[in-house]
């Protein structure tokens, strides 16, 4: 039987181990931050602060234009120090910066914001794409940990304004939150560029401005990645009450560490499979189905009881929203190794074809999510988006499987 050299394995062990412990932490704080939220704050605030979120992470990676990922993409193959990654972030905020303001603007009429609603779209958009850039520049270098909480920095600092909101209701506002998060998202941005100053060599080439359009390329399959989670958020703030966007939005709170370990792994494991051949990947894949499948029936089972506790019964009208939405992240995690391989090892052509089916499957979802939610209300909605990642996982390991063919049998 092959085995994985201990080397990879204790190399592996040590990054997750460390990011894992420190990401953790973060995403328990936001995960409280948010129950917190949720038990306190008025109903229809809770759901305007999930659809804002929602909003503002989608411009991120929407908005970012694929950049990170090209950038993470090119710097992942070369030597330390060989990019000038201070001059291809500056080109990637000039990129990005006219798309995000235009779609800020959009979404501000789209969505009737107000003046501070509307403000914090747009400026949270522009610094978290900035974010997300250093991010992946970290990424690329094997810099996980520093990646991991520059990252999440932001909503976790969340907590501190949750618990004021608790501890005081009468001062419970949306406002403080929303400047909480600005307000952070700055200070995440100049510890990135720290870091990044005193970890990465400056190098002297810089990735052209021809290859740049490569990038929309990756926006395909990012942006078909959002629909099932912020894009359901989004779409149910357009044809949801705002009763049933907030019970959403609050049972989706309790999903989020399938999305931590979705995050965790894709840091990994875009890099690792470019850069470590000698991956066992079936094991990987049989390994991520079975461990993801016990978790996600025991919080199915689970949850609920959970919810009833943490949200002092506010939402329990909705909890059979809970199986829907666990099925939805858990699909996500299953989804990541071979979604890993197609972006950063597979033939060109081959990435081509598996952003065109993604995006075809992605607009077919779009449309049993508005239909659905038509018909069916915020349910719906949920169950659209578990079909959507069933198909999508087809996809992904079909079009994995018969990419790693062709490799095979060029290299034989």
């Amino acid at each position: 039987m092959t085995t994985i050299p201990k080397s990879r394995l204790n190399r592996w062990a040590s990054v997750l181990g460390i990011t894992s412990l420190l990401a953790g932490g973060a995403s328990l704080l936001n995960l409280a931050a948010n129950i917190l939220i949720a038990r306190t704050l008025p109903t229809e605030q809770v759901g305007v602060y999930a659809l804002l979120i929602a909003i503002v992470q989608l411009m991120m990676l929407l908005g970012s234009l694929g950049q990170p990922t090209l950038i993470k993409r090119y710097y992942s193959v070369r030597s330390q120090g060989t990019f000038n990654w201070i001059a291809d972030f500056r080109t990637t905020l000039f990129f990005t910066l006219p798309i995000l303001l235009i779609t800020a603007i959009i979404i501000i009429f789209a969505y009737r914001l107000d003046v501070i609603r509307g403000a914090f779209v747009a400026l949270g958009g522009v610094l978290f794409v900035a974010i997300v850039t250093l991010v992946d520049m970290l990424n690329s270098q094997r810099l996980y940990t520093s990646a991991s909480l520059i990252l999440r920095l932001p909503t976790t600092c969340v907590i501190l304004p949750a618990i004021i909101i608790t501890l005081f209701p009468d001062s419970a506002s949306l406002e403080i939150l929303l400047a909480t998060i600005i307000t952070a998202a700055i200070l995440a941005l100049s510890i990135g560029c720290r870091i990044l100053s005193t970890r990465i060599k400056l190098g002297n080439e810089r990735i052209p401005l021809r290859k740049r359009v490569q990038g929309i390329g990756f926006l395909a399959l990012i942006a078909t990645s959002l629909l099932p989670s912020q894009g359901l958020i989004s779409i149910a703030g357009l044809i949801s009450p705002e009763n049933a966007l907030a019970a959403f939005g609050a049972l989706a709170v309790l999903a989020r560490p399938f999305f931590l370990i979705r995050e965790l792994l894709s840091q990994l494991m875009f890099v690792e499979v470019v850069r470590d051949r000698g991956l066992k990947h079936s094991r990987i894949i049989l390994g991520l189905w079975g461990s993801i499948s016990f978790l996600a029936t025991g919080a199915i089972v689970l949850l609920p009881h959970f919810a009833s506790f943490v949200y002092n019964r506010r939402y329990i009208e909705y909890h059979d929203l809970i199986t829907p939405l666990i099925m939805i992240a858990a699909l996500l995690v299953t989804e990541i190794f071979p979604r890993s391989y197609l972006s950063s090892r597979s033939r060109k052509r081959i990435l081509q074809g598996y952003t065109a089916v993604d995006v075809l499957i992605a607009l077919f979802g779009l449309i049993l999510i508005l239909v659905l939610g038509i018909k069916l209300g915020i349910r719906g909605i949920a169950w659209a988006g578990v079909v959507l990642m069933v198909f999508r996982n087809l996809s992904a390991h079909t079009i994995y499987a018969y990419s790693r063919l062709r490799n095979h049998q060029h290299t034989t």
